[in-house]
């Protein structure tokens, strides 16, 4: 029997390395799992790299057994200034049933402690209940601020040091040394564990209507209990043997300009002898109290406050109470928001002598029905006007309600506006304000300006953001509003802290050096950077250290759909992007699915990246002298540069290149020659459509009847042909057209038959005799025939059956679908085996999500998020033309739409958010088990136009694609989903040990809506597939 004695915990250093590379090999932990075997080098490196807390290591016979890291980074992701990741965490299999971990976090709670960290943040794979037992027995939480990161792990944090630093502080007079000793030598022990240990909930509780968590210490026959506020991560309640303290609004934490709110303070004095004690508590910095006050002993004591709260505030109720014996202090996090919320829902791009229109968002936040005239200010009428188109000023929204407000701007003059929306009371009072600032565009100018929050370059095509607080750089494509790419603030020599997930805060100064640049200085390590545009679409980043050896850059690529080409001696590289494939950092190098690029610099041709997507292309060029080259999931890539041993600074230059759709050579050109960059403009004006209604019947004969007008926009007569036909068959008509005046119509008839199994849609194309230029236009055919539709009371469940397909819907969870049949083929089924974190039993769910994906967060669904949702769905149906049915469900965040018609094998689903000031993706989710006859065989996907296959291998891994996917089934089946509206599009998530989640979904921006619509089809072959998911179900039903 092996006891605690023989095993031995240390500090590890840097002669360990060898040893801890055998050790995460033998065990598979990290990139061995995928043929990545660590070695001696790469341990080093982590060392060199990391800022280590404390690396422990426990030993028995001179062998690891277990490690266990605290570091400031986890996976681009830097620990708040005090706090730190824990992570590493390995126990050799023969000893996890033992008192290691005790040994471990005994030791590491006291040097953390040491050391002044207060927070202790962690991620677990949350299938594995284990491990999840194991953390929350050691005092890490999971809370409302938990989420699921981009890897599919869940956060928890320990707030355990803080709580003894707290304890050990305010009850200094009085503790005794022993137990100072305890708490410290016995850590995490002291800690009373939950009762659900593996339980995927929350560990928070609702105490004085505010979320908190409780740490239960025990020290034998003294018990000692604080509560933690989520909100301001502080404590709020302290209760021991001799007092218990604490100060709430009654309320909530969530307050109104304007409300008369009590502060209640509670006080319990259980020391042998009268104590004399002052107490002070503000918000902010306005002081409520400031009183002594004599409390005797055994009794509670109990009072109220009565204040109106009269400004916007976002921080904390604090209040302290000091005796000779003892000094408390209790937080409650607060936020006093105006009555009225007022918004810009759709920021317009302002062209110089362009009217361009917006909207105004006013929320009602309060509990009343308010009144209100909305009044808009700005700087100077000779840059902008404007105008409301409402005719009626004053307004009247009730509790909960958004009001829109049309405003036409106009902008007169190239510059910049600051305007001030406000919401004024029938009183004249100002319950509501918003102000913003408008830049006014031209062709060949820039801006530069400061918002709260960020310093802004921005001309017609890109907006560069600094964060003032960390550095981050994000630029946009202004004209898409898409986030293009995401650098996080560049590192001066090791160790590297810096991290583009969860930036790390930096202070920094700045200056506007022209309307085309600015420069940061970073103040403790002195690095000066300096952005501006080389030209309208291309952007320079300099940098610049006296001292030094070292800068290391992180861009991060945000284009999800991309696909990458990098140019090697060996040839150009050029692979679509794979997410998570090999889910493990180690120093920040995270490994590239199906190719190893090198980092070695001298193996590069060019110093260049290009990131295609649909409708995006973005290069990313860098210049120096560089050391490494490191790709990874998402680089573009992260790149270290070294000062050269002659030269008396480190400098380097890189850029990002908003580059022409048509022309792939530009990176290429622009890197050959980058300070000559001319843009290309391509502009394609159709002068011509065809008008039809999109459907029509066919009867069992293949006889049919179609008729539309052809409409003429051109300034000049339309001569051309008319062509009708049938991609399925070689059926074609073809009207030759004479004439057509200028801005006029031609009404056009075709009448015919044909094979109707094969006709269940035909192209019309024009095409103009003179230009060669022509259009096309699809319309649909359908037999006549009735869907059977049935619904279920007792199970709140519709079935619809439309001769090929049988599909359930249950009304009552989300509207999910449970059941997707093709003829007596399984295509999807509820199952029990798919309930778990990221896995639901319902096999098509709808979801709307209150953030757009990024680096930090994606569009994984997990169980906790639907749990905590309570819709009240609301079910119709609809039948248009007898053959097309409709189900619609409607819940307080969305609206979703089932639609089949009879005899296809194509279900159409439309999904819309009905709450776009908060939720900004519309996500519907498709699950796959990974086991049985409807297993994924292969995937067929398109990014960038190019078509790619997929085979499962049970690894964690995530494609972001076009909007088409066709999967293979064991079945023999195939089902192809394509999207259908512009800004939808789609992303395989693959989990290991489940199967595979499919999601289509879009973003909410200024020039999109976030809703989506696509459509499921199923065939016998793949060409079958793919051709029924092109035929639109729903369209022109007026």
């Amino acid at each position: 029997m092996i006891h605690g004695m023989d095993v031995q915990v240390r500090e590890c250093t840097e002669a360990d390395s060898e040893k801890l590379a055998h050790f995460y090999n033998k065990y598979q932990y990290g990139p061995i799992k995928y043929g990545y075997p660590l070695n001696k080098q790469d341990i080093k490196q982590l060392f060199r790299e990391r800022k280590i807390q404390l690396y422990l290591i426990a030993e028995y016979e001179n062998e690891i057994i277990a490690s266990l890291l605290f570091s400031s980074l986890s996976g681009q992701r830097a620990a708040t200034p005090d706090g730190t990741w824990a992570g590493f965490f390995l126990i050799h299999p023969e000893f996890r049933s033992g008192n290691i971990p005790d040994k471990l976090f005994a030791y590491a709670i006291k040097n953390l402690i040491q050391q002044d960290i207060k927070y202790i943040d962690t991620e677990v794979n949350p299938e594995d209940k284990v491990a999840m037992a194991l953390y929350k027995r050691v005092g890490l939480y999971q809370t409302s601020r938990s989420y699921i990161d981009y890897d599919g792990y869940l956060n928890l944090r320990s707030y355990l040091p803080y709580v003894i630093t707290y304890l050990l502080n305010a009850f200094e007079p009085i503790i005794s040394k022993n137990d100072q000793d305890i708490w410290l030598s016995r850590g995490w022990k002291t800690v009373r564990g939950l009762k659900s240990l593996r339980s995927i909930q929350s560990n928070a509780i609702t105490r004085n209507g505010i979320e908190v968590v409780k740490y239960a210490i025990n020290l034998g026959a003294k018990d000692v209990n604080c509560w933690v506020d989520i909100k301001s991560e502080k404590i709020t309640e302290v209760e021991t043997e001799q007092v218990r303290f604490t100060s709430y609004i009654l309320e909530g934490n969530n307050l109104i300009v304007g409300e008369k709110i009590r502060i209640c303070y509670v006080y319990e004095n259980h020391f042998p002898n009268p104590i004399e004690a002052s107490i002070t508590s503000k918000i902010g910095e306005d002081y409520l109290i400031d009183l002594k006050k004599t409390f005797y002993p055994n009794k509670k004591y109990e009072w109220e406050e009565v204040i109106t709260v009269t400004k916007e505030f976002e921080g904390e109720l604090v209040t302290k109470l000091k005796t000779k014996e003892l000094e408390l202090t209790v937080h409650f996090g607060v936020t006093i928001a105006n009555p009225l919320e007022i918004n810009v829902a759709n920021y317009p791009k302002l062209i110089n002598g362009k009217e361009s229109a917006c909207i105004v968002n006013v929320k009602n936040n309060s509990l009343d029905r308010l009144i209100y005239k909305l009044l808009i200010q700005q700087g100077n009428s000779k840059i902008l006007d404007f105008k409301p188109l409402e005719k009626h000023q004053i307004c009247i929204i009730e509790p909960g309600e958004i009001k829109d407000h049309p405003i036409v701007l106009n902008p007169k003059k190239i510059g910049i506006i600051n305007m001030t929306l406000s919401a004024v009371s029938h009183q004249n009072k100002n319950i509501g304000e918003l102000k913003e600032i408008f830049p006014i565009h031209a062709h060949g100018k820039n801006h530069v300006y400061e918002t709260k929050e960020y310093l802004v370059l921005e001309n017609m095509y890109i907006t560069v953001q600094i964060s003032k607080s960390t550095g981050c750089l994000y630029i946009y494509d202004l004209r898409k509003q898409q986030l293009l790419a995401k650098e996080a603030w560049p590192d001066l020599d090791y160790p590297f802290l810096n991290a583009v997930k969860e930036p790390k805060v930096n202070e920094l100064s700045w200056e506007i050096k022209s309307d085309s640049c600015f420069e940061i200085i970073h103040e403790a390590t002195r690095l000066k950077r300096s952005i501006c545009f080389l030209s309208d679409k291309i952007v320079q980043i300099n940098d610049f250290a006296q001292e030094g050896k070292y800068i290391k850059i992180y861009p991060w690529c945000m284009l999800y759909d991309a696909k990458m080409t990098v140019p090697l001696k060996s040839g150009l590289v050029s692979k679509p992007m794979v997410y998570g494939e090999y889910p493990y950092a180690l120093h920040d190098y995270e490994f590239v699915n199906q190719f190893d690029l090198p980092s070695h610099p001298n193996m590069y041709e060019r110093n260049y990246t290009l990131f295609e997507s649909q409708n995006i292309n973005i290069g990313f060029i860098w210049k120096g002298n560089i050391e490494r080259i490191l790709f990874g999931l998402r680089w573009m890539p992260a790149v270290i540069f070294k000062r050269k041993d002659k030269e008396k600074c480190i400098t380097k230059t890189h850029y990002y290149i908003l580059c022409s759709q048509d022309n792939k050579d530009e990176v290429e050109e622009i890197y050959n020659n980058i300070t000559n960059h001319t843009s290309k403009f391509i502009f394609n004006k159709t002068p011509y459509s065809i008008e039809t209604d999109q459907f029509h019947s066919i009867n069992e004969n293949g006889e049919f009847h179609i008729h539309g007008s052809l409409k003429n926009l051109f300034s000049s007569i339309l001569k051309g042909k008319l062509t009708l036909f049938f991609p399925q068959t070689s059926y074609e008509q073809q009207l030759f057209i004479q004439d057509i005046e200028s801005i006029s119509n031609f009404e056009f008839e075709f009448s015919g038959k044909v094979n109707w199994s094969k006709a269940h849609y035909a192209i019309l194309m024009y095409q103009d005799e003179l230009n060669r230029n022509s259009i096309t236009k699809k319309i649909y055919l359908f037999p006549k025939g009735r869907n059977k539709l049935a619904y279920s009371e007792k199970k709140q469940e519709y079935l619809v059956q439309n001769n090929v397909l049988n599909l359930k819907i249950k009304v009552n969870q989300s509207s999910k679908i449970i059941e997707f049949m093709y003829k007596d083929k399984e295509i999807l089924k509820e199952s029990s085996v798919l309930s778990s974190y990221n896995f639901l039993p319902g096999v098509m769910i709808p979801t709307t999500n209150s953030y757009t994906p990024d680096c930090r967060k994606d569009l994984s669904i997990n169980s906790i998020y639907l749990n905590k949702i309570n819709h009240s769905v609301v079910a119709t149906e609809n039948t248009y033309k007898e053959f097309i049915n409709q189900i619609f469900c409607q819940s307080d965040e969305w609206k979703v739409e089932y639609t089949t018609v009879y005899h296809l094998p194509v279900l159409q689903i439309q999904l819309k958010s009905l709450q776009k000031d908060k939720m900004k993706t519309s996500v519907f989710h498709l699950f796959w088990e990974k086991k049985g006859k409807t297993k994924i065989k292969k995937m067929y996907y398109w990014q960038n136009g190019e078509q790619n296959t997929l085979i499962p291998n049970g690894k964690q891994r995530k494609i972001y694609l076009d909007n088409k996917v066709i999967l293979e089934l064991s079945n023999g089946l195939f089902v192809s989903i394509l999207a259908l509206s512009h800004s939808t599009k789609c992303f395989i998530y693959e989990w290991p040990k489940k199967g595979i989640q499919i999601g289509i979904y879009g973003n909410q921006n200024e020039f999109n809506d976030g809703d989506i619509r696509f459509n499921i089809a199923v065939g016998e072959t793949l060409l079958d597939s793919e051709y029924f998911s092109q035929i639109l179900v729903e369209g022109n039903k007026t």
